[in-house]
């Protein structure tokens, strides 16, 4: 039967329901999948949509907006789109700026250490060169170890 026949039709439960030569059918819906019909409005027209499937399937094929936009040629996805480009912006940003302060040689964290080392402890503690050549010797190594294993597993 047509889909859309069987949604136009008034709903009956049981057969009791049905006049004379009627009988009270309904789609077979397996797992769980449920026959739907969603109205949308678009252009000042409402349009019908049937939909037969599992209901929590909507939620990842239908986006809900209130944006509505002025002009034809701009996607009501653009808010979205936006957003996005936003959060991937702010997260490139926060990792690069995680990267540069690790206390490596050639990185703003090698002054950045120096001054932290500076402020905490003095700048005429003893073992100063030493342990500061240290941590910047394991920082380098730890970030050189981190670029060839990345390197290794993305040619692997």
């Amino acid at each position: 039967m047509n889909a859309r026949t069987v949604m136009s039709n008034w709903v009956c439960h049981h057969n009791n329901q049905c006049q004379n030569d009627e009988v009270c059918v309904k789609p077979y819906q397996n797992d769980g999948q449920h026959l739907m019909r969603i109205t949308v409005e678009r252009d000042e027209i409402l349009h019908t949509i049937i939909y037969l499937g599992l209901p929590h399937d909507l939620y990842y094929f239908i986006t809900i907006t209130q944006y509505q936009p002025r002009f034809k040629w701009l996607s009501y996805t653009l808010p979205l789109y936006l957003l996005q480009q936003l959060q991937f912006f702010f997260q490139i940003s926060t990792a690069l700026g995680l990267v540069n302060i690790i206390p490596c040689y050639f990185l703003d964290g090698q002054h950045a250490f120096v001054s932290f080392f500076d402020e905490f402890v003095g700048e005429h503690h003893h073992h100063k060169p030493i342990i500061c050549q240290t941590v910047l010797t394991l920082g380098t190594l730890l970030v050189v170890a981190n670029a060839v294993s990345g390197l290794v597993h993305a040619f692997r």
